[in-house]
């Protein structure tokens, strides 16, 4: 089997061989680790991967050139929509030498994807905001993955035709634009600090309206098939909203 390993930043421990959290899905075959310092020599003197799945817009310059005056052959996983995704399956499977695998679960994945898109087309539109962090408080424009999670559950992202792909902005904009719903995502997938300003202006329509939506960040942030899951809860999270009743906060 080839030996890929992921790029994706979480604590390194040169003990272990895989490093993913859902281990199961990944397989005996990866060898899935993050690329920090420490990782770059375990990279070359040991592992000595065939391929190396990176997220480019996720990843310092540094380590990337670092990897690749290694050698050793970069994939960017970075699809900008839902598309996307599978594309990336297909693509993966021709690198890894596994494309049957990989094009029954593109498949699959496109499926699904469709099956959403016919459950959740003709909604009315909601103005949603996408918290990506509280301190300094970031959001996404268009150009990101999670927008068109947004667009397929029938949302307009306020801040979607910003310049910045991951723009900071001040609480004042997200107010002026008069947001239906409030989303963002954490670790645990239930409701923390990070929400603290929002339920500090109790008049403020999406908090008034309990239209705050938390989902957990494995769910909506990572370009792979789990994605359509955060897909099915945030369109489901919508329909709440549309239908004037409130979204429980996990």
């Amino acid at each position: 089997p080839r030996r890929v390993r992921s790029g994706r930043s979480r604590p390194f421990d040169p003990t272990r061989q895989v490093f993913s959290d859902h281990q199961q899905a990944s397989g005996p075959a990866a060898l899935l680790a993050p690329i920090q310092k420490t990782a770059l020599f375990f990279l070359s003197a040991s592992l000595k991967p065939d391929l190396v799945v990176v997220w480019a817009g996720g990843s310092s310059v540094g380590d990337l050139n670092r990897l690749k005056a290694l050698g050793i052959p970069l994939f960017n996983c970075d699809p900008k929509n839902l598309e996307g995704v599978g594309e990336s399956l297909r693509r993966l499977g021709v690198l890894a030498g596994t494309s049957a695998t990989a094009n029954t679960a593109a498949a699959a994945y496109a499926a699904a994807h469709l099956d959403l898109q016919r459950r959740f087309v003709d909604r009315s539109a909601l103005r949603v905001f996408y918290q990506v962090w509280s301190q300094p408080l970031m959001t996404l424009n268009r150009a990101q993955l999670i927008s068109d999670v947004i667009r397929l559950c029938g949302g307009v992202n306020i801040f979607a035709t910003h310049q910045l792909p991951v723009p900071t902005v001040d609480p004042e904009a997200v107010i002026q634009g008069r947001p239906d719903v409030i989303v963002t995502s954490t670790s645990s997938g239930r409701a923390d600090d990070s929400i603290a300003l929002w339920k500090s202006l109790p008049r403020f329509g999406p908090v008034e309206h309990q239209a705050l939506v938390v989902l957990a960040s494995d769910l909506i942030t990572r370009p792979t098939p789990r994605i359509l899951l955060g897909a099915r809860q945030l369109c489901e999270a919508f329909d709440l909203v549309r239908a004037g009743q409130p979204v429980p906060l996990p």
